[in-house]
């Protein structure tokens, strides 16, 4: 990650590590833009089907939103699923939320203004970020930023039966992620107690959803964004055309548009 990191000016980075109650070193980084105006804080959690390590273009959207808001941002390296399924990433993802809690006055940031944001798969662990906040009775995020999300295992839309080749992602690709993320009923058992089988919508904080036209994903964004405006949640809804998965990590003036809207969305909260 820092070969990424070096490439960009006008950031500064420091690298945090936690030991986690196993014994790992759990690597996370803290860039800083130049020119810091807000007191927010985000936690950004890549996508990558839980199995692939983020890529530049991750970094450089996570700049890009750090700068454009204003504020610090904490890039997390959560272990990945061939050698830890679910839970260990979305745990490590957690403990780096505890962690912006418990060291806020240090890091110079409010625990009442962490956004937790996430592409793909990365928006599935926001999600249980914002679960565990809930069933620990923590404080919750101020905002939470999804990316068409990865929602649930389920794969029932209409989309999942239709983008079956599409390039970058699509549901053959989604299903072995699913098969590499819970390898076992038990695993599955536990995701879905954990996030399908969940009813917290009206818990929400206020929430940007953005989904792409030719996307396994898609209906599974729009369904979750369904049932939150039906729960009365403060939902932020871009459903961008003409874009399949992972569009952004290509720079183009549709990648350029959207990604000013997300930081649009960061920057009202």
């Amino acid at each position: 990650m820092k070969k990424y990191f070096r490439a960009i000016k006008n950031i500064q980075v420091a690298n945090i590590e936690l030991v986690t109650p196993e014994g790992y070193t759990l690597k996370s980084y803290m860039i800083t833009p130049q020119v810091v105006t807000s007191d927010a804080v985000i936690l950004y959690l890549h996508g990558g089907g839980f199995c692939f390590k983020g890529s530049d273009a991750h970094v450089a959207n996570a700049v890009k939103y750090a700068q454009g808001v204003g504020c610090k941002l904490l890039y997390v390296e959560y272990r990945l699923a061939h050698n830890h399924p679910y839970p260990t990433p979305e745990n490590d993802c957690f403990l780096m939320y505890r962690y912006l809690i418990d060291n806020a006055e240090t890091l110079d940031i409010s625990a009442q203004k962490i956004i937790v944001a996430g592409d793909s798969a990365g928006g599935n662990l926001t999600l249980g970020v914002f679960y565990a906040t809930c069933r620990q009775d923590l404080p919750k995020p101020a905002g939470l930023m999804l990316i068409y999300p990865v929602v649930d295992n389920l794969m029932q839309t209409q989309s999942m039966q239709v983008y079956v080749d599409t390039p970058m992602w699509n549901a053959k690709l989604n299903k072995a992620m699913w098969q590499t993320y819970l390898p076992n009923k038990e695993a599955v058992n536990l995701f879905e107690k954990n996030h399908v089988a969940v009813n917290l919508y009206a818990k929400f904080p206020k929430t940007y959803i953005e989904s792409a036209q030719f996307d396994c994903l898609r209906d599974e964004a729009l369904a979750l964004a369904d049932k939150l405006q039906q729960a009365g949640v403060d939902v932020t809804l871009n459903q961008t055309q003409g874009t399949m998965h992972g569009y952004d990590q290509v720079d183009c003036q549709i990648s350029r548009d959207n990604i000013q809207k997300r930081i649009d969305w960061l920057v009202l909260l």
